[in-house]
């Protein structure tokens, strides 16, 4: 990147974080807000649970369409996703009931995974690879400040308005963020030969081996936080008896670790090397999953743990996905589609072993999310790239 484009990228990067928070606000508000989205529906808690449910299914075929970022450029692919996140949206806003609200989560999701493969892919194509953590960590700030920011604006539109009135929100942002990628983003060729990118496909990256190691840590790393995440509350609640206490301090933590992650990785990642901060996260994540289940007797170090946990796991994303932009540049689009295909899959291996496994016991749940983190570990050292230190 030359210095009289620097300025313009950072435009851009500020552009990505903001609309990732957007979209993360619109794809993470079911979570805290489920029970008022369920009664403004007036549907029972299994039909809110079928509706994820579709939503996941909906993320997990976006390899499909995230080649186009290759074949037709990244900004064309950008604005394929806000339009399909624009589409959920803006039925909710127009009809608002349960089969437009499924098709708005399904929408939401497939759009912000469209979007978010396309926009990775760009900046990859943008940075050089020993500044490319520091890039990409920006970008995806807008994943914890849509919990830190965007929660308290979307419980404000629930309590004030009405239960659908997040939708219109949320749709006049994503339009007022497609005019700034129509007009700060430029339609640049993606790298690679014609022929290289016009093969760029699903296929492509299950025939490349280090994609394949590449998709499979994240698989894992997914499928053990998801493995914690889903109980960790009923650990609390069954522990200190403060549920209520528990979860909002929980909450904040999560928040809070998320963002120290992502800042940690811009500042350290490149510094340290990709392959060092991974290996160290991963070591500093097992390490906390270890220790956890022994802090039962004390909220505050419970927290201090699960807030470690949280901060390491995220910094260890931050290494990762430089790394993955980098493993076949000419179909980048289609390994960050992969790659958040994986994470989907993921979610939901780790959301159906995570309760079955707490049968066992809170230290089962962490015994097992080290296991698949030490799978992540040995999936990552089959990983070889040209510019690996």
């Amino acid at each position: 990147m030359n210095t009289r484009s620097a300025p313009r990228f950072r435009y851009q990067l500020l552009i990505f974080a903001v609309t990732r928070l957007v979209l993360n606000t619109g794809t993470r508000m079911f979570y805290p807000f489920l029970s008022t989205f369920q009664r403004g529906l007036g549907v029972d808690l299994a039909a809110m649970s079928a509706a994820l449910s579709i939503r996941s299914l909906a993320g997990a075929i976006s390899p499909l369409i995230s080649p186009l970022a290759d074949r037709k450029g990244r900004k064309l692919s950008m604005l394929l996703g806000l339009g399909t996140f624009a589409a959920g949206a803006g039925l909710m806003t127009l009809f608002p009931g349960f089969p437009a609200f499924v098709a708005a989560l399904s929408l939401g999701f497939l759009g912000m995974f469209v979007f978010m493969s396309a926009m990775q892919a760009y900046v990859a194509d943008t940075t050089p690879f020993d500044r490319r953590a520091l890039a990409l960590s920006i970008s995806e700030m807008g994943w914890s400040l849509s919990f830190i920011f965007g929660m308290p604006v979307i419980g404000a539109l629930l309590q004030y308005f009405h239960w659908s009135a997040p939708f219109p929100f949320l749709l006049g942002l994503t339009i007022l963020m497609m005019a700034l990628v129509i007009l700060f983003v430029p339609n640049a060729r993606p790298p690679g030969s014609d022929e290289e990118r016009q093969r760029s496909s699903f296929k492509v990256v299950l025939a490349s081996p280090a994609a394949l190691a590449g998709l499979a840590v994240c698989l894992c790393m997914v499928a053990a936080n998801e493995t914690v995440t889903v109980v960790f509350g009923l650990w609390m609640e069954d522990t200190f008896g403060l549920q209520l206490a528990a979860l909002g301090f929980a909450s904040a933590v999560i928040g809070a670790a998320e963002l120290g992650g992502e800042s940690s990785g811009a500042a350290l990642v490149d510094r340290l090397g990709k392959r060092r901060a991974v290996y160290s996260g991963l070591c500093l994540v097992i390490t906390m999953l270890l220790i956890l289940p022994w802090m039962k007797f004390h909220l505050i170090a419970a927290l201090a743990v699960l807030f470690i946990f949280y901060l390491s796991f995220e910094f260890t994303f931050m290494g990762i996905l430089p790394v993955m932009t980098e493993l076949l540049p000419a179909a980048r689009g289609a390994v960050m589609g992969a790659m958040v295909a994986s994470f989907s899959l993921g979610r939901m291996f780790g959301d159906l072993l995570s309760p079955w496994i707490y049968r066992f016991g809170f230290r089962a749940n962490t015994l097992a999310a080290a296991a698949l983190i030490l799978l992540a570990a040995f999936a990552f050292s089959r990983i070889k790239i040209r510019q690996d230190n």
